[in-house]
């Protein structure tokens, strides 16, 4: 919960509603794991959705690199169409 009562879920869904921010990864992490709040969160247009109690830093570390050179890659592609 972030205050202001604004949950991960609500503020990626106006992150994305924003043009400043549409194309901007978003990962959302959180102590809960519920297969519901994966699909949850790709439906507000999350990047990533990672289980502080499944996954160890090194892999959390490991997921944001991931991420980031994915959207590197996709940058670097959009640069040469």
């Amino acid at each position: 919960m972030i205050p202001g009562g604004m949950d991960g879920f609500e503020l990626c869904q106006k992150l994305k509603e924003t043009e400043d921010f549409r194309g901007v990864p978003v990962l959302i992490v959180s102590n809960l794991w519920q297969e519901n709040l994966v699909e949850k969160a790709r439906s507000v247009g999350a990047t990533e959705f990672v289980s502080k109690s499944k996954i160890s830093p090194a892999e959390l570390l490991e997921k944001v690199k991931k991420v980031l050179e994915k959207e590197m890659q996709k940058k670097e592609q959009q640069k040469k169409v």
